[in-house]
C-alpha cells in the first residue's frame, strides 16, 4: 500500500487510537503479529499501523475499528459452534508465556554470573519469536472483550425483555471474574506488607523501622510479593525491577502517609468492593432466570475478561524481560539506551551478530517522526510531514459538547459531575484529588491516581480493559470506550457523566470559562 492508497484508507475508516509511552522495536514487533494473526483468528487484522511524533516519546497505536470488531466476532461465533475453539486458543498463548517466563528468568538468574555475546543473543532472540507468537493470539484481545457489549449484551437484553442499559449492567457484573484482578491484588499485598510492618513497630515499642523489616515474617511476605509483582512498575518503554531496596522505600514512603486505620480502610475497601461484586451476581441470578443460552454467554464472557486481563500482566511480564535485555544490548554495545529504542528487531539481531549498528541518520529521521504500516507481516515506513499527515487522518476528530461511552462501573452514582484533568504520562503529568481522571488507557502506574480520583473516564474500552476492572473493584465511577475524549474535551472543563447512559456532557467548556 504507498502513501496515496494509505491516505485514501484513514480517510473512509473508522480508526481506533490509543497512546502510551512505548519502545518503537515493541511497536514494531506487536503489530507485525498482529498483521500476521489470521494464522490463528482466521480473520486477521489487515491494517494495522503506529506512529511516533517528532521529538515526542509518546507512541500512538493505530488499528481500524472494523478490524478490531470482526476478530472478535469471529471469537464469539467460533466459541458458540465449539467452545473448545476458546479454550485451546486460552491454553496456546498461556504455553507462549510459560516459555517466555522460564527463558527470562533463566537469563535473569545467569545474568548476574554473566552470559557469553552468543548465549545472550540466543535468549534474546528465543524469547523475541516466543513473544511474536503470543501477540498472534493477543490479537483476539485488542477489543478489551468488548465484543461482550456488541453480542452478547444485546441477545441477553432480547431474551429478558429488558433495556440496553440494564443488560450491559447484569452482563458486566455476572461476567466478572471470580478472582481478583491482578493489579488489586498487587495492591492488596501491599498494604498488607505496610500494616505488618506498622504492627510490628508499634509491638517493638520503638520507631524503628529497619528492624520491623527485617522481622523474617514480614522479609517471608516481602519476598512473595517480589516473586509474583517484580515486574510490576515495568512501562511499555523500559524495565523497572522491583527489589527489597525500592520495596523498602515504598513502604516506608507509605507509612509517612497512613496510619494503621488507613491501612485497615485500605484493605478493607479492596475485599468490600470485590464481595459487593459477588453479592451483585446472586442478586441478579434471583432477578432473571438464566437460560442455558445465558450460561454459555456468561461463561464465555467470564474467560475472555480472565484471559484479557491476564494479557495485560503476561505483556508487562513479557516486557520486563525483553526491556532488561535491550538496556543490557545498549551496555555491551555502549550505545544509548534510547537508541536501542528506536532499532527495528532485525536490527538488534544483526547489532548482537555482527555489530551492525544503525546509520545515526536514520536514527535521527525516525526521531523526526514516523509511521508504521503493516499489512500481513510486511511493513511500510513513512517519515517526517508525511508521516504527520497520516496520523492526522488516523486521528481526526471533531470538538463536540456529548460524548458517549460505555458504562463500566456506577460506582453507586447516577450521575457524577466535576472537573476534567487529562492524563497521558502519569509520571509527568500532576493529577489533584476530586477531578475526574480522562486518559487514553490506564495502566498499573494509573492505580495511585484512579484511587484519588472523582470517576474515571477512557478511549479505549472492553469490560476487561484495565480501567474497566479496577474501577469495578475499587467501586468508582467509569465511562469507557469514548474513542476521543483526551482530544474532546479540555483540561478544566466541568463536565456531567450520566452513569446509566454512559452520555458525558460538557456543563462548562474551559475556553468559555
Amino acid at each position: 500500500m504507498d502513501a496515496q492508497e494509505l491516505k485514501k484508507y484513514l480517510a473512509e475508516n473508522e480508526i481506533d487510537v490509543q497512546s502510551a509511552r512505548a519502545a518503537f522495536g515493541a511497536a514494531d514487533w506487536v503489530f507485525r503479529a498482529y498483521s500476521e494473526s489470521a494464522q490463528i483468528t482466521r480473520v486477521g487484522h489487515n491494517h494495522v499501523h503506529c506512529y511516533f511524533g517528532p521529538g515526542e516519546d509518546v507512541f500512538y497505536q493505530l488499528i481500524s475499528r472494523d478490524d478490531i470488531k470482526k476478530v472478535s466476532k469471529k471469537f464469539y461465533e467460533d466459541y458458540l459452534e465449539n467452545p473448545e475453539s476458546m479454550r485451546n486458543k486460552i491454553h496456546a498463548q498461556q504455553e507462549l508465556a510459560l516459555e517466555i517466563d522460564r527463558l527470562g528468568l533463566e537469563y535473569l538468574e545467569k545474568s548476574g554470573s554473566g552470559v557469553s555475546d552468543a548465549e545472550f543473543a540466543k535468549y534474546f532472540r528465543n524469547i523475541i519469536e516466543l513473544a511474536y507468537e503470543w501477540w498472534k493470539y493477543a490479537a483476539i484481545g485488542e477489543d478489551k472483550a468488548e465484543v461482550v457489549n456488541w453480542e452478547v449484551v444485546p441477545r441477553f437484553q432480547k431474551r429478558h425483555g429488558i433495556s440496553r442499559e440494564e443488560a450491559r449492567e447484569a452482563v458486566s457484573v455476572l461476567a466478572h471474574p471470580d478472582e481478583m484482578a491482578v493489579f488489586n491484588q498487587e495492591r492488596k499485598d501491599f498494604f498488607e506488607i505496610c500494616s505488618a510492618v506498622n504492627r510490628q513497630i508499634d509491638s517493638s515499642g520503638n520507631d524503628d523501622f529497619t528492624k520491623a523489616w527485617e522481622d523474617k515474617n514480614i522479609q517471608s511476605l516481602v519476598n512473595e510479593y517480589i516473586r509474583n509483582f517484580f515486574w510490576i512498575k515495568t512501562n511499555l518503554y523500559e524495565a523497572t525491577r522491583v527489589d527489597g531496596y525500592s520495596l523498602k522505600d515504598e513502604v516506608k514512603n507509605e507509612l509517612k502517609m497512613k496510619n494503621e486505620a488507613d491501612l485497615e480502610n485500605e484493605l478493607a475497601k479492596i475485599e468490600d468492593n470485590f464481595s459487593n461484586i459477588h453479592a451483585s451476581k446472586n442478586e441478579i441470578k434471583k432477578r432473571h432466570a438464566l437460560s442455558e443460552a445465558d450460561l454459555m454467554d456468561i461463561e464465555f464472557s467470564q474467560k475472555a475478561i480472565l484471559w484479557f486481563d491476564q494479557r495485560k500482566s503476561g505483556m508487562m511480564k513479557q516486557f520486563y524481560y525483553i526491556y532488561s535485555m535491550l538496556r543490557e544490548i545498549s551496555a555491551r554495545k555502549r550505545m544509548d539506551y534510547h537508541t536501542c529504542t528506536l532499532y527495528f528487531m532485525e536490527e538488534l539481531f544483526d547489532l548482537l551478530k555482527r555489530n551492525a549498528q544503525v546509520n545515526p541518520t536514520v536514527i535521527a529521521e525516525r526521531e523526526g517522526g514516523i509511521f508504521l504500516a503493516f499489512e500481513r507481516g510486511k511493513r511500510n515506513i513513512f517519515l517526517g510531514d508525511e508521516a504527520k499527515d497520516l496520523f492526522g487522518l488516523a486521528s481526526k476528530v471533531e470538538r463536540a459538547d456529548v460524548l458517549r461511552g460505555v458504562v463500566a462501573s456506577r460506582g453507586g452514582q447516577e450521575k457524577v459531575r466535576g472537573i476534567v484533568s487529562i492524563i497521558i504520562r502519569p509520571d509527568k503529568n500532576d493529577f489533584e484529588e476530586g477531578k475526574i481522571l480522562v486518559t487514553s488507557m490506564t495502566r498499573i502506574e494509573f492505580v495511585p491516581l484512579m484511587k484519588k480520583a472523582l470517576a474515571i473516564i477512557t478511549n479505549e474500552g472492553g469490560l476487561a480493559c484495565h480501567a474497566a476492572i479496577v474501577s469495578r473493584e475499587l467501586g468508582l465511577p467509569a465511562i469507557i470506550s469514548t474513542k476521543n475524549a483526551t482530544q474532546v474535551l479540555q483540561d478544566g472543563d466541568e463536565i456531567e457523566m450520566d452513569m446509566k447512559t454512559g452520555e458525558i456532557k460538557v456543563i462548562v467548556a474551559m475556553s468559555a470559562a
